[in-house]
């Protein structure tokens, strides 16, 4: 086997996998929170399905090992982030919902993203500063 045939078939494979990823959020359009589903607003879908092509492409890029895994681990934080506070927007939008039942719902996703918020911060916290460790032991050959 040739290296360009096996580089080619990882490239298929993973291809294959960004299609499925992408169907998965096309074929469930709802999120449950407190055991009711709520329909994606198409910010959040968007946003979902951008963050996935994103991963595709930095996957596929050649980069030092090191440099995609800390790229991945700040960059997944921030989209858990991102769409916990979504979450909010979808609520407002859908329109299958109650005033009773959105104002409970709005409420839940306004806490769970603040509680989330300080783990995410101190993710990414340590990931900067692991980085920040890494450059550093790069110069002295430590690392």
């Amino acid at each position: 086997m040739s290296c360009s045939f096996i580089g080619g078939a990882v490239f298929g494979i993973s291809l294959f996998l960004m299609f499925l990823y992408c169907l998965y959020f096309i074929k469930h359009p709802y999120f449950e929170l407190k055991k009711v589903n709520i329909k994606r607003s198409k910010v959040m879908l968007y946003t979902e399905v951008g963050f996935g092509i994103f991963w595709f492409i930095l996957l596929n890029t050649p980069y030092y090992q090191w440099v995609v895994a800390k790229i991945l681990s700040i960059t997944g934080a921030l989209f858990w982030l991102v769409e916990l506070w979504l979450r909010r927007g979808a609520i407002i939008q859908d329109s299958a919902l109650d005033e009773e039942r959105k104002d409970v719902l709005i409420k839940k996703a306004k806490w769970d993203f603040y509680t989330v918020l300080p783990i995410v911060i101190c993710l990414i916290l340590l990931f900067i500063f692991n980085i920040i460790a890494d450059i550093n032991s790069l110069g002295d050959g430590t690392y």
